[in-house]
Formats: C-alpha cells, sequence, structure tokens
C-alpha cells in the first residue's frame, strides 16, 4: 500500500502496509497512504449499585477498526479500486501493518470513495478495515453426578434418545389460557 523500506525517499514517512495473510505479499502497493485512524477498543459493564454508585465487573475487548484514507492516481485508480474490491468481495483475509502494530485476521467492510474534479486526477478513497475475533466455544456435557435431574445429563454416550409424551394432567396444566378456553 505504501513504501515499507525507511530507506526509501518518499514524500511521506508512512510505513503502513497490507499485506494478503496467505501469501505475506503486499497489496494495493499504487495507493498512497494519507491518514489511518486505528481504534482499538474495549467495553465495561456498568451496574448501578444501590447506592448510587456504578460498579464495573468485566471488560470486553472490541474489534480493532481502522479507516485508512488513500490517494490513488489516474494512472493506478481503476485498477487500484478493482483490487480493493475483489478482497472485499472475496473476504480476503489481511494483515495490517502500521507504524505501531501488525494487525492479523484484519478484513475490509468497505470501500467508499470520493469522485470530486478538484482532485483533478487522483481519487480518495477510505478503506474501513475491521477485525475479525474468532470464538471457538468449548462445550462439555455433564455427567448424571454434577446435575440434579438425570435427565440433564449429556446424551452423547447414550445416543439420540426419545422424548416422553406428556400426559393428561400434564398437558392440561401446561397453559394456563387452555384451562381458560376449553
Amino acid at each position: 500500500m505504501a513504501i515499507t523500506d525507511p530507506l526509501i525517499p518518499s514524500a511521506s514517512s508512512d510505513l503502513f502496509a497490507i499485506f494478503d495473510a496467505e501469501t505475506s505479499l503486499q497489496l494495493f502497493q499504487s495507493a498512497r497512504t494519507i491518514k489511518a485512524t486505528i481504534n482499538n477498543d474495549s467495553k465495561f459493564m456498568v451496574h448501578p449499585r444501590e447506592s448510587g454508585a456504578s460498579q464495573i465487573d468485566h471488560k470486553i475487548d472490541l474489534p480493532i477498526n481502522m479507516q485508512v484514507a488513500i490517494i490513488a492516481e489516474s494512472a493506478n485508480y481503476r485498477n487500484l479500486y478493482t483490487e480493493l474490491d475483489r478482497a472485499k468481495t472475496d473476504a480476503t483475509q489481511l494483515i495490517v501493518q502500521t507504524k505501531t502494530a501488525t494487525h492479523e485476521n484484519m478484513y475490509i467492510e468497505s470501500i467508499p470513495r470520493e469522485e470530486d474534479p478538484a482532485y483533478f486526477n487522483t481519487i480518495t478513497m477510505i478503506i474501513r478495515i475491521t477485525q475479525a475475533l474468532i470464538f471457538n466455544p468449548v462445550v462439555t456435557g455433564l455427567d448424571t453426578a454434577n446435575v440434579a435431574f438425570p435427565n440433564d445429563s449429556s446424551t452423547v454416550n447414550r445416543g439420540q434418545q426419545a422424548g416422553v409424551e406428556a400426559t393428561e394432567d400434564q398437558s392440561n396444566q401446561s397453559s394456563i389460557l387452555f384451562g381458560i378456553f376449553n
């Protein structure tokens, strides 16, 4: 995306680059970065207390979001936009390198662009990139000794279980409206 070698003279000293996570090749090399805004936010779970004070008991790390403003010159903007759009459409996993950090699991979310005659032979695009935080839950079943009712235990080792038909008494007690309208 930009010049990643600090020894090469440049109009700006940015060290911002986007790489394909699968091939490690630098993408969008013809784009010139103007500005990158990176949001690495957290959210705190705040609960009110009876005294009127607030209590925080948990923190959630939100996905990293970026807005990268780039300029594309007339010789390259059609090819650059096609390359950006393909990466967005194909959900290409990206690695984004900035001056301060390297961010993995990033995907292009949108590519709004500004086509203004005041910019002469350039197009300004603001690429929105977001991080995918993938959570793999670990599900474990409970055995009969760890549950109040044996029917609530894991059925993994017992195979598929057939349900039990409700008795007439149970059916009549299952709905208050059933008793009112019948």
